[in-house]
């Protein structure tokens, strides 16, 4: 992107001082970039090198009609949405149980907390530029996210992008996720999108887009009654027991 060399003269020994001032106009992109600003002090005797590490994003420009359903909880509307063939986009994990997220790792040893993050190769993700791993610029979305809890639900365990738990603990954690409910097809992210990061707004973009794309196609398949029963919608059957029931071979055991 941009490059230089500055002849310093003799810098001495003992103090801090300030060498110069470097500015630099980040480029246009069509798509996220890493990039990283290095420095190198050379002398006869030595050298000293540090980097620092940015990402670059697209300017975001919402869509005007999106193809898909954007929500921040499934509900009656968005489950009919999706039994009828229509695409949701779930920005939060409600009515899913989920753990809060955050960037720092937990502390080796601990039985609670998370030590990892994994990201699947996948046309969502794969243009933010990453490296299998959730860096820096995952940071301000980890930060106050949340991951879904997948032990209970009864389909594959197939994150686009998983928290992994301690190994004194283990949890199955998505924080986005795809899966085909009924008919349609559901698409949910639990990380947080501030509005003010320039990150967020290309993934909420990126995010809209590819749910209203062809390309959005899941594989595992969520069971539309289990998601009615998770949003309240659907309650399981209670059998009404009396104390006395076990003795009378003709009792009735009611159902509601």
């Amino acid at each position: 992107v941009a490059g230089g060399a500055l002849d310093l003269g003799r810098v001495e020994t003992g103090r801090t001082v300030q060498l110069t001032e470097v500015a630099a106009a980040f480029p246009q992109v069509a798509s996220p970039r890493h990039l990283v600003f290095a420095v190198t002090l050379a002398s006869p005797t030595r050298q000293l090198t540090n980097a620092w590490d940015f990402w670059v994003y697209p300017q975001a420009v919402a869509d005007a009609e999106p193809g898909c359903l954007v929500v921040e909880e499934l509900g009656e509307e968005e489950v009919a949405t999706l039994a009828s063939g229509g695409s949701v986009l779930l920005l939060g994990n409600g009515p899913f149980p989920a753990l809060g997220t955050s960037f720092q790792p937990s502390c080796a040893g601990r039985a609670t907390g998370n030590l990892a993050t994994v990201i699947t190769d996948h046309p969502l993700l794969d243009p933010m530029d990453h490296e299998g791993w959730c860096d820096w610029q995952f940071a301000p979305l980890l930060e106050g996210g949340c991951a879904v809890l997948w032990d209970d639900l009864p389909m594959p365990f197939a994150p686009l992008l998983e928290v992994v738990s301690s190994f004194k603990t283990i949890r199955k954690q998505a924080a986005v996720f795809e899966c085909r409910v009924g008919a349609g097809r559901l698409l949910v992210c639990g990380l947080r999108l501030p509005v003010d990061d320039a990150g967020a707004a290309w993934l909420r973009q990126a995010l809209v887009r590819y749910a209203s794309s062809d390309q959005f196609q899941p594989g595992p398949a969520l069971p539309l009654a289990m998601l009615r029963e998770l949003c309240g919608l659907e309650q399981s059957a209670v059998e009404l027991l009396g104390t006395d029931q076990g003795f009378d071979d003709r009792a009735q055991i009611q159902t509601r």
